[in-house]
Parts: C-alpha cells; structure tokens; sequence
C-alpha cells in the first residue's frame, strides 16, 4: 500500500505525518532528479565534445537548454498563489 493511499484512508490527525514524509520524499527526488539530470547531460556533452563529434556553439547551447528545463522543473517545488481578483473586479461583482 503505498504512502498516499495510506494517508487518504485514515484519518486526518494520523494522516499528517505520512502526508509530511511524502511531500518530503517528493520534494527530495526532484532536487536529486534535476541534479542527476544536469550531471548525465553534461557528462554526455563533454564526451561527444572531447570525441570531436560535438560543435561547441552547438554544446553551449544544450548545456543552457537543458539548465532551462531544470531550472522550470524545480518551479514545480515554489508555493502556488491563489487567484485574487482585482478590487475593480470585486466592486462590479458587488453591483
């Protein structure tokens, strides 16, 4: 049985800590996740570039590239907003 549907099944006040662990867990598989990634990508660009098979124009730009897309996957770890509305759209809504 896994984590999650642990804690959906039992209730709330024994359900927090295994919901805490398993926010935790996930938090610290995407860090390794996006560092591992970033590794095994650069460790590919720097064999094909010392093999000559890489342009290096060519590998700056995968190199940025892939930092990208780990830089937006960690986005995934910052809190969410919620959608406000303006006072503007409050006081029509008042009418």
């Amino acid at each position: 049985m896994s984590a999650l549907s642990r804690a959906t099944s039992v209730p709330l006040p024994i359900a927090i800590p295994t919901v805490a662990s398993l926010s935790d867990r996930t938090v610290r598989n995407m860090i390794f996740e996006n560092f591992y990634g970033t590794l095994i990508v650069d460790t590919i660009g720097i064999g094909l570039a010392a093999a000559g098979l890489l342009n290096p124009l060519l590998a700056a730009f995968i190199h940025v590239a892939s930092e990208l897309i780990f830089i937006l996957n960690s986005t995934r770890l910052l809190p969410r907003q919620q959608n406000k509305t303006s006072s503007h759209q409050q006081a029509l809504a008042k009418g």
